[in-house]
This record gives structure tokens, C-alpha cells and sequence, in this order.
């Protein structure tokens, strides 16, 4: 199985590139001091990109999050909050791309062939977090793993809400020439199905949603999104002891690994966030909320669920086929929140019956 990677566009249509350009690092001319206060940030001479000057902002807190000012990194050629201050990376193809909303084209990758499943991946995910379950339905289907704005290498934007998030898949399947498709989301993903299949029910055919109820949530990533924002990336020779860094906020090894599989190295050897970790944060209270709809979603649909993860209860049953009427609801033991990482054959089989079925 071989993964093939698109994008439903250029660099000249993300927002902020009037043309497909490579980086020159000559003409990239920024220099920071080695000392950063908490209010100032000394830059010794002006950024330039291609001739045009950059204004550069360094945030100092995130909506509902303070960062502490000796945290406050020192911007060193690259943005780590870049839907806000607009600051281009020097690796464009992981680069910041404010958009409007309009103009929001998500990054994919597809595999196999046959009747189309699009698959969103969860909060702090991407793309690539599907290869084991699209590698196990590649020859029944053609998988459209899709990176949801603000993670992966799809643009960042602002505002983030699973409405917006509804109609950017809704653009990208009539980008991609898909009238109709299977439909598949894990936890954040999941939420953006369902709302999809509520908001464009004649776009699916059926919908599974892998263990998320439409119900609001606890804030319960607030803790590690300060201190994901907290770190001073330009401290950290490598990710060893970026983990470690992280270890009081995020005791589960295996949960900070996952985390920082989001940091990209910059044509300077530093680290940056591929995601648009402020934009994430800022929009998080959004991202817990419940999935509301004037009308059900009358199709086929498949709600899994881990035997060993709190995040679908036998109290939101009711909920669910309020939404989702002809929903089935079921429970694979052993497996906790990520159950298609947990048990990727269990999770392809059980997709691949219920959309043969």
C-alpha cells in the first residue's frame, strides 16, 4: 500500500503567497539576541522575505491561557503562532497560510480504489495517524485521509469551530469531484462528521464516528495546551529532552510523543509547530461543544466506541439516536481512546462490514 500525497492547492492559493516561491536564505535576514525579557524582544536588524518586510508580534498569552514571561520564546527565523502574526516559515510546504475561510484547502492523502471514505483524524493529530486502518481497507476503498485546518500540513486559520470545519470538507469533496462518501472521524474528527452528515446529509452515504458522543466535553487538554505553548522551542537540541521538559504536564510517555510528532525542524536546524497551536488553543472552548442540528441524520450509521475510554457513557445513547436514529453503537474491549491505534485489524474490520453490510 503506498500513500499518495495532494493537496487541493498551491502555495499561491493558501493566503499568503502571490506565487509558488523556494526559500533563499540570503534573503532572509533576521537576527535575535540571545536574551529575551519578559517584555521585550530584542531583534538587531529587520526581517525581510523576498525584498518585503515583515512586521513580527511574539504573543505573550493565549485566550484563557497566561504563559509565563521567562517561557516567552525567542523567534529565530520562524513563527510558533503563526495565524495571528502572519510571520512566514522558512519550510513553506509546512508553512503558516492564514486563509479566510472561503478560501480553505485541506492537505490529503488517498490510497487503494473503490467507493470513497473520507477519514478526519483528532485533536493534535493528522493525516498520517490513518496509515495502519487505510493500509487494511486500501483494497475495498478509495481513503481520503484528510489533515483538518489548523494540524498537518493543511492551512492555519483563526477561527475553528466544527461548522467551518463541516464546510471545509464539504469544499474539499467537490474539490476532489466526490458528490457522495463514507465518512469516518476519531474524537475531534468525529465531531466534524457528525456535523457534516448533519449539515450536508446528501454528501454521505454512511458515517462512523470512532469513540466521541455529540455531547460538550471538559476542558480537559487546557493543562497541556499551556504547557505545549510554555515551551521555548529554540531551547531544545532535540526532542529527548523536549519530552522530558514536558514529562510534569504529561506524565504518559507514549501521549508527549504523540504531541510533539506535531514540531518540524526549520531550514536553521530549529524546532517550530506544524499546527497552528494558538489557533488551536484559542478556539478550544469551541472544540468541547455539543453537536446540534434543527434535524437528524436519517443514514447508516456506526458509532465505535473503547471498552476501556470514558468518552462515550451509556447515559449518551439517548443523545446519540436523538442525532442519529439509525446509529449502532459498538464497544471493542481492550481498547482505550484510540482504539484504531490500539487495535488497528479489530477497528478495519469492524469498518470495512459495516460498510459493506
Amino acid at each position: 500500500m503506498r500513500w499518495s500525497r495532494g493537496s487541493s492547492s498551491i502555495l499561491a492559493e493558501r493566503g499568503c503567497l502571490s506565487r509558488s516561491v523556494s526559500l533563499d536564505l540570503a534573503k532572509l535576514n533576521l537576527a535575535c539576541s540571545s536574551r529575551c525579557s519578559a517584555n521585550t524582544l530584542w531583534v538587531k536588524s529587520a526581517v525581510t522575505w523576498l525584498g518585503h518586510p515583515l512586521r513580527l508580534r511574539q504573543p505573550r498569552s493565549v485566550k484563557g491561557l497566561e504563559l509565563p514571561s521567562s517561557l516567552t520564546p525567542c523567534i529565530r527565523g520562524r513563527s510558533q503562532t503563526c495565524a495571528r502574526s502572519q510571520i512566514l516559515h522558512p519550510n513553506l510546504q509546512k508553512a503558516c497560510h492564514p486563509v479566510q475561510a472561503s478560501g480553505m484547502q485541506l492537505h490529503f492523502q488517498e490510497t487503494g480504489s473503490g467507493t470513497p471514505l473520507v477519514v478526519l483524524h483528532g485533536l493534535f493529530g493528522a493525516s498520517d495517524n490513518w496509515r495502519p486502518v487505510a493500509a487494511r481497507l486500501a483494497d475495498r476503498f478509495h481513503v481520503f485521509a484528510v489533515d483538518q485546518r489548523n494540524h498537518g500540513q493543511s492551512p492555519h486559520a483563526a477561527e475553528m469551530d466544527y461548522p467551518l470545519m463541516a464546510a471545509d470538507l464539504n469544499r474539499f469533496m467537490t474539490a476532489r469531484g466526490l458528490p457522495r462518501a463514507h465518512v469516518m472521524g476519531h474524537s475531534m474528527g468525529g465531531k466534524t462528521a457528525m456535523q457534516f452528515a448533519l449539515q450536508f446529509p446528501e454528501r454521505v452515504d454512511k458515517l462512523i464516528v470512532a469513540d466521541m458522543a455529540p455531547r460538550l466535553y471538559p476542558r480537559e487538554y487546557d493543562p497541556i495546551m499551556a504547557a505545549l505553548l510554555a515551551l521555548n522551542l529554540g531551547s531544545f537540541p532535540n526532542r529527548t529532552q523536549m519530552e522530558e521538559a514536558l514529562a510534569p504536564a504529561v506524565p504518559n510517555l507514549a501521549l508527549r510523543r504523540f504531541l510533539l510528532k506535531n514540531l518540524g525542524r526549520d531550514a536553521l536546524g530549529g524546532f517550530y509547530w506544524k499546527i497552528n497551536l494558538e489557533g488551536i488553543a484559542n478556539n478550544y472552548r469551541h472544540l468541547v461543544t455539543p453537536i446540534n442540528a434543527p434535524a437528524p441524520f436519517a443514514g447508516p450509521v456506526l458509532f465505535l466506541r473503547g471498552g476501556l475510554s470514558h468518552y462515550i457513557q451509556p447515559e449518551d445513547e439517548a443523545l446519540i439516536h436523538g442525532l442519529f436514529p439509525a446509529a449502532e453503537i459498538q464497544t471493542m474491549p481492550g481498547a482505550g481512546h484510540w482504539l484504531h491505534a490500539d487495535q488497528p485489524d479489530e477497528f478495519a474490520r469492524r469498518v470495512g462490514e459495516f460498510l459493506k453490510g
